[in-house]
């Protein structure tokens, strides 16, 4: 059997370097979706909680309070992620 195998010259590397990408790519998916699971999940509880932290931001809305709010949620999930 090794002998034919040689004499074919038939390597599985194609075949192994093809699954690498498949499941990296896949881990790359799921991370992905994870992290946006857990931003939509931080903005639904930014919305919710904008109302009772008018006192720590006065003279702002709770539009400009949730939109604080998302902005540092993004440049926490986000910006400094090696995926």
């Amino acid at each position: 059997m090794t002998t034919l195998t040689l004499k074919q010259n038939f390597s599985l590397k194609p075949v192994q370097e093809l699954v690498v990408k498949v499941f990296k790519g896949l881990r790359q998916l799921l991370v992905s979706m994870m992290l946006g699971y857990a931003a939509a999940r931080q903005a639904e509880v930014n919305r919710q909680i904008a109302p009772y932290l008018k006192h720590e931001y006065p003279g702002k809305t709770e539009a400009e309070i949730v939109a604080e709010l998302n902005a540092k949620m993004v440049k926490e999930y986000f910006v400094h992620r090696d995926v």
